[in-house]
Parts: C-alpha cells; structure tokens; sequence
C-alpha cells in the first residue's frame, strides 16, 4: 500500500475556484502547524473558469511551495468532481477535505483524526451547527435545512450536516466512493454519505468550530444552486436504484 512506503498520516485535499494567492497562502501555512505533528500531503485542486494553467496565483503557489501537489481541471468542472481528482492522487492512510480557506479549527481536526485513528470508524463529519452559529444569510439557513431534510428523508443518511466541508475518511473507503461518485457539483457530499451508507460504514459526526467565510450568496444564486443541488439528489436515488437495487 503506497501510505504505508511513503508514511503519509493524511493527504488534504482542497478544491480551489478563484481564491487568490493569499487566501492560498495563508491555509498552506496553517497546515504548516499540522505538519509540525503529523506527516500531511497537501492536494489543490485548481477549478477555476480562468485559463487553469497559466492562472498567475496557481503558477506562485506552485514556484513557492514545491512539496505542495497542485493540479488543474481543463474549467470550472465542480466541487465534487475536484475532490475526486484530488482523492486519486492522494496517498495518505486517511483523506481529509475542506475548502481552501481552511475554515476549520486545528483541534477540530486533530480530534477528527484521533477518532478514526483510534476507533472503528470509516468516515468522520464535522456538524456546524451545534458549536456556534453559521453566519449564512437567513434564506441560505432555510433552504440549507430544507435540503437536509431531503437528503435525510431521500438518501436514508441520518445526518445533522451533510454539506459541512469538513470530512475525514479512510483511505481505502475515499477512493472507492469517489471512484463511484457521479456528481460533479455541490451535491456530491450527500452521495459520498449515501454511498458510504448502502456499505454499511460507519459514520462518525462531530461538533466542529466553524470559521464562516462563505459569500453570503444571493437569493436568485441561492435558489438556482439548491435547485440544482435537489435534482441531484433525486438524480443519485434514480442511478442507484436503476444500477444496484439490491441496496436501496
């Protein structure tokens, strides 16, 4: 197995749309912190609608930081289909992803890798909404929990936060989801659960400090995104049931 040769505990994975090199920067040197306790890979995964390859922050990023894998999409393919590009490289025994703005507290993810370190979990989820309040805009909150509710009722996942962009998973078990996964787009989480459900893993949520930098999205932006995002679903509840009905 590559993680064992090459020793990696986690390979991050971060997918990046039109973060500038600061943003960039700064999260490199907070998992620098990480770094200092535990043997971590980073992976950007570039998905920007510019011209990928010769983005002027990419190709800095890629002069300053050698030991850093950065890699492009031919265009702005989706969240989903960028992690999954990222999980193909990674060779570390767990895989972690979140944003490239790292809004996550470096505790938050040491706790997450002491409990699939240490116990027979397969899949570890951070839960934004208990620790603190999101600062999302309130029609955001509404149709963020309305989704929620579909995805729990739909995908049978039993989840308090399926689209929290903080996840923990072996290995293994990352790269044969991703090699499954059909979504590209922001849904991609909610399959990545179910998924993971229909192999009976087991998932373990935690309570995570939640650093919101999210653009507070407008309510056209955020109607046609969740729109999408609940055709999705439906979408991965057709293809599965279609391709595998044993398991519904």
């Amino acid at each position: 197995m590559h993680h064992v040769e090459n020793n990696i505990d986690v390979s991050i994975v971060l997918p990046r749309y039109n973060e500038n090199f600061f943003i960039i920067e700064k999260t490199i040197q907070r998992i620098r912190k990480l770094q200092e306790i535990l043997n971590v890979q980073v992976i950007i995964v570039n998905d920007s609608n510019k011209n990928n390859f010769h983005d002027p922050d990419i190709v800095k990023i890629k002069k300053k930081y050698s030991d850093v894998i950065v890699i492009s999409n031919c265009g702005n393919y989706g969240k989903g289909y960028s992690i999954r590009r990222g999980v193909d490289l990674a060779i570390g025994k767990y895989i972690f992803y979140t944003d490239i703005d790292f809004p996550i507290k470096e505790n938050d993810f040491f706790n997450a890798y002491q409990n699939i370190e240490t116990s027979n979990i397969d899949l570890v989820i951070g839960e934004r909404f208990s620790k603190n309040k999101s600062r999302a805009n309130l029609y955001r909150k509404i149709t963020s929990k309305l989704f929620l509710k579909l995805v729990n009722s739909l995908l049978k996942c039993e989840v308090s936060d399926s689209q929290c962009p903080f996840k923990m998973i072996r290995s293994d078990l990352a790269k044969e989801l991703f090699s499954k996964q059909k979504i590209k787009g922001y849904a991609f989480d909610a399959e990545i659960i179910y998924l993971a459900n229909r192999l009976s893993k087991k998932l373990y949520q935690i309570p995570v400090s939640w650093e919101d930098t999210r653009e507070n999205w407008s309510l056209v932006k955020t109607l046609a995104n969740y729109s999408v995002m609940i055709l999705s679903v439906f979408s991965i509840k057709i293809y599965w049931v279609i391709n595998d009905p044993k398991i519904l």
